[in-house]
This record gives structure tokens, sequence and C-alpha cells, in this order.
């Protein structure tokens, strides 16, 4: 049985996953978590008590789950979120909610309605038929047995027995679903022409009083997120080259004499050949009948080696090649059998052979054109040999370079400077590294060593790497966070210099920031006026609409480009009369829209079904959470304050 775990490991989490998993995270939770709770209570539903225990437990579900969907690319600080959070304890929150009206209402399953979820499940199933032998091997996999499992699966056909129905009745009235697609489809032709902000206008006179309002009123904007500065060093191969001496003539001269065979072209040849066939268990006689005749064409072809194609057409028993008066290609020396290579091969261009016997009967060889083999000189290739010889001595030096590294940085695990000078490597230094990658802030605007600026730094938003920095043992003391493979032949190690908890930046750390968006603000202002101005000579008709692109056409269904403020603007503008003109701001300027008419978008009736369907799903959703809230209302759900340290915590640890 190990042996098919050990070869089926991601089918078997799988399995742990779908089949346990659920049971154990949620059914278990009214016993498990009044049993344990104290200290670490997060909130109570009815007279349940929900702990960090169980929350932890859902907490690790997810993670294995994720991880062993995504593989590489997991990274679990997607999971290291406070909305993530609050979604996790709220799952926790509803499920118990459910599982306190079930009880109270004595839901159940039948024996029946049992068996036919279980035979149902495909892991159970061989060929999409349920498999008792299945069934039991995966059970003895996962550690259960069949009463426990069954009681579970049990439990939980009870839970859907309370949320089935909503589903079931949800009803979203023909009218409502035409009305939604009618508003999904509705659509305009426009057309946009730009006006950017020019260099006038760009130059605003600012105060330092309006720099402070500014400030003020958009103070929380400037909110940044914990974050680290770091240094770091990198191992990798050029390292490793770099590292290692390079060798002498004598030990490249020796490379090359080991190694010559490597630089060795062999020789190729362009022949034809005259095949006399003998055919298998042939008498004596057939022999030396099909042997004379060789004979004689090999003395005609010698004699005349300019006839040889025509004698090859007219007496060879090689139908492929003898159409083409014997022409064989160019072969490479050691190709054909060594009798015949030696024979071609010993011959000169324009020659013709003696008579050769093959496996097949008697040829004749002609050979065309010759090219003798070729061995390059120690001096052509002395570039190629030093390159493999470094690069060879660069592969076991990395080795031995990646453990002194391991070594150096816990002999001295507040510094990486000890480490980079023993072994030559340059010590890089980053700033504004988040949890979740890199800091696009504005208090790193003119800092160039912000937002991993360095062409060879990709690595650094790896989330192995990330998640050693954020550890909480080497940040609280900021030493070294280990040695981190990013691939087999790149290794870094890397320490936090400085840990920058969550906070709002002074002005002064800002005021160039805050300097240039208030000066931006008031041209785009400044040129709003002159926009609208032009609107309403445009709307007049006292001016005309010059410089629009080619008429488009949107809808919600199609919006182009333009985000859902910009195209709910457009949608909302009256079509009494048109053309109409609309201002939306951009970046660096405003973009005049010109709605010629109005223009339903044409949904075949394959989208048509996917927008019911997807209404169908959102209307089924709506009437669950209010469902759910009505249940919290009527059993009682209080949060505690381990809630909110669960969901602000501010170093994750899985």
């Amino acid at each position: 049985m190990f042996d098919f775990i050990r070869k089926h490991q991601r089918w078997v989490l799988a399995v742990l996953i779908v089949l346990v998993v659920p049971s154990f995270v949620f059914l278990g939770v009214s016993g498990y978590t009044n049993m344990v709770s104290g200290d670490s209570d997060l909130a109570k539903v009815g007279k349940t008590t929900i702990t960090e225990q169980a929350y932890d437990s859902l907490l690790r579900s997810q993670f294995d789950s994720l991880q062993s969907s995504l593989d590489e690319d997991f990274d679990p600080a997607m999971l290291d979120q406070p909305e993530v959070r609050r979604a996790l304890l709220d799952r926790l929150i509803e499920r118990q909610l459910l599982v306190e009206l079930a009880q109270d209402e004595y839901f159940s399953a039948s024996d029946n309605a049992l068996r036919e979820h279980i035979s149902s499940l495909p892991e159970l199933q061989e060929d999409g038929v349920f498999s008792p032998e299945r069934y039991e091997q995966v059970l003895r996999m996962v550690g259960l047995d069949t009463q426990g499992f069954e009681q579970s699966q049990r439990a939980e056909l009870a839970l859907a027995r309370v949320t089935e129905p909503i589903l079931l009745s949800a009803y979203l009235p023909e009218q409502v679903q035409e009305m939604v697609i009618q508003t999904m489809v509705d659509g305009r032709e426009v057309q946009k022409s730009m006006r950017p902000l020019t260099d006038e206008l760009s130059n605003q006179p600012i105060t330092d009083q309006e720099v402070e309002q500014w400030y003020q009123d958009r103070r929380e904007s400037y909110a940044m997120p914990e974050y680290i500065n770091i240094e770091y060093v990198v191992l990798n191969e050029q390292a490793a080259r770099d590292a290692v001496s390079v060798p002498n003539q004598d030990e490249l001269m020796a490379y090359y004499e080991q190694n010559k065979n490597r630089f060795r072209t062999a020789g190729r040849a362009h022949i034809a050949h005259i095949l006399l066939a003998v055919a298998q268990g042939a008498s004596e006689d057939e022999r030396n009948q099909a042997y004379n005749q060789a004979q004689e064409l090999a003395a005609q072809a010698q004699a005349q080696p300019d006839d040889f194609a025509q004698l090859a057409q007219e007496h060879s028993a090689d139908g492929g090649s003898a159409q083409q008066g014997g022409d064989l290609g160019w072969l490479s020396q050691g190709t054909l059998p060594e009798t015949l290579d030696e024979a071609i091969f010993a011959l000169e261009a324009g020659t013709v052979s003696e008579v050769i016997e093959g496996a097949d009967g008697f040829h004749i060889f002609k050979v065309i054109e010759l090219e003798p083999e070729q061995v390059q000189s120690f001096e052509q290739v002395q570039d190629k040999i030093l390159d493999e010889v470094i690069g060879q001595l660069a592969a076991d030096h990395f080795a031995d370079m990646a453990t002194r590294l391991t070594e150096l940085i816990y002999e001295q695990s507040d510094s990486l400077e000890p480490a980079a000078n023993a072994l030559g490597l340059t010590l890089y230094t980053a700033t504004g590294m988040g949890r979740e990658g890199a800091l696009r802030a504005p208090i790193f605007s003119n800092d160039e060593r912000a937002v991993y600026r360095l062409d060879d730094a990709e690595f650094l938003e790896d989330p192995q790497l990330r998640r050693a920095l954020f550890d909480r043992q080497s940040l609280s003391k900021l030493e070294n966070a280990g040695v981190v493979e990013i691939a087999p032949d790149l290794i870094v190690a890397a320490r936090a210099t400085e840990h920058v908890p969550a906070h709002i930046p002074a002005l002064d750390e800002l005021r160039a920031t805050v300097e240039n968006e208030l000066s931006h603000h008031k041209a785009l202002a400044a040129l709003k006026q002159e926009v609208d101005a032009e609107i309403s000579a445009l709307q007049s008709g006292s001016t005309e609409a010059e410089g629009f692109t080619e008429p488009i056409q949107i809808s919600r269904t199609q919006p182009h480009d333009l985000g859902r403020a910009d195209l709910d603007a457009l949608l909302a503008v009256s079509t009494t009369n048109l053309p109409a003109f609309v201002a939306i701001q951009e970046r660096d300027g405003y973009a005049i829209y010109k709605i010629n008419q109005v223009k339903q978008t044409q949904l075949s009736d394959l989208d048509q079904r996917f927008l019911r369907t997807q209404l169908l799903q959102l209307w089924q959703d709506a009437e669950e959470r209010a469902v759910m809230a009505a249940l919290a209302e009527q059993i009682g759900v209080e949060e505690l304050p381990g809630a909110e340290q669960i969901i602000f915590a501010t170093d994750g640890d899985f």
C-alpha cells in the first residue's frame, strides 16, 4: 500500500482534501472547539465557541490545497492578507450556523441517500462505477474506517439539506433577466479626441498652504504597509567561475589530448555503387556467376570511370539508386559496415573500387568527391577548451562555495559582509520589500534602489526568499535569513537591515510627491475649463467636430479600454439630442467622446445562456447570504477580541 501512496502522492492529497478535510474542519468544530476553548477564542455562534485552533486547522487545509494545485506558482503571501483571514473566519462562522440549525431541527440523511452520495464520488470509482475495493483502499490510505467516514458524510448531507432548498428555490423573474441583459448590451457608437496637458497648463503655481491642505485631505491615501530594506549576496554560476583559478597552458593541452576525438570531424565521401545482388540461399554457381559479372563491370568502370553512371543504370540491382546512376549521396566515414567503409575511404576521388562482397551481394563503388578527416588544432579550440575547463571547475567549486556560504552566515548572523568578503561576492542592497512584493509607493519615487531597480534582481520577488526574510525570528533580530535556493544554479543569502512598520509618512518625506500631485491636479482643472467650453461650442454647433477617431461601439459587454466609471458615465448621457459630447479625465489630459447613436451589442445564443446562468448564480448567492444573515441574528454571533488579532496579524506563520 505504501508503494501505491508514494507513486500517487498528488492524487492521495486530493483525496484527503476532498473527502476528509471538509468533515474534519467543519463538522468537528462544534465538539472540538468546546473542548479546547479558552483565551484563543475568536467568536461565539449560539452556544458554540470557534477557537484559534479551529481557524488554524482551516488555514492549514487551505494552505495545503493551494500548494498542491498551484505547485511552483504557490505563494504563501496570498493567504497572509487581512481580507483572506476575514473570509476564512466568516466561513467558519457560517458553517457553524448551519451546524447549529441542523442540530436544532434534527436534520439527517437516510441510508439510501448516503449510499447514493458515496457511490457518486469520483474518487471512489473505477471506470465511472463505484468500486468497493477502491473505497476500502482510499479509506486505508487516509487513515479512516468506514464507520467514521460514513458518519462524516451523513453529516455533510444533513448540512446540505439546509442550503440546497435555498439554491433550488432561487428564482429570478424573466422580466428581471431581460432588464439586466438589456443593460449589458445597451451600447453607443462613439468617437474620441484627446486634449493633452500642455507645458503652459502644467506650470501651475502652488502655495505651501495648498500643499499642506492637499496632504491632510488625502493623508490616508499615503499609508504604507510594512516593508523591509535588505542586503543580500548572490551565488551563481558566474560567481563560481570568477572564483576559480585560470588553468595554465599545459593543463589546457592535456585536456585537449584527452578529448581529441571531440575535435575530430570524420571524413565523408560522395559515392555511387553498382550492386550485383545474390539471393539468400543462392548456390555456389549462382554466386560465382554474379561475382564474375561484377568483375567484368568493375574492369569496365575502372577503365572508363565516366561511364560508371550508365553501367549502374543498366546493371545495378539497387533500383532506388540505379536510376540516379548509382548515386548514394554523401556518407560519413564509419557509417557502412567495416569492410565496405575501409574499401571506400581507401579510394581517391574519381576512382572505382574492386569488387567488394557485402551482405546482399557484390558491390562496386565509385568515389565522386572526397572530404578527408579533419582534426581541429589546439590553437583553433583553445578558447572553447578554456571555457569548458573553467565551467567544470566552477561547477565543482559552486557546491563548496554554497556550503561555505551557509556556514558563514550562521557564524555571524547579524551581517552578510564577512561572508561576502570571504567568498569574493558583491554585497547588494534594496529597499521597499513588502510581504507581497516590491512596494510602488511615493516615498520611493526618488530612490534609485527602490522597487528592485537592479538588472539581475527579479529573484527578489521569489516567495521563498520573502518568506525567509519575513520570518518572525530573523525579522525581530534583523538576523541573516538563511540561504535560499532560487534555482539549481542560483543561491541567495539575505538579511533585513531595517524593518519599517505600517505607517503614514510625514509631509516632509512626501513633499515632492505631494507637490507634483497638486500641480498636476490644478493643471487638469485648468484644462477641464477649456474642455468644457469646447464641448459647449460643439454641442451648440458653433464649432465643427474635428480630429476624432474612427467610430467604435461600446457597451458593458464590449468596454474596449474604458474603466467601469468612465463607461457608466458615457452610457448615462441622454441620447435625446445626438450627437452628444462628454469629457472623460485621463492620466495626462482629457478625452472628448462624441456619442453618435444608440447601438446595441448583439449577443449569440451561447452568450445569452451564459449571462442567464451567471445571473441566476448571483441571485442564489444573494439569497444564501440573506439566509445566513438571518440565521446569524436568530442563533446569535458574537466576534471576540481574538478575531481582530487574527485578522490583522502582522506576522503570518504557517
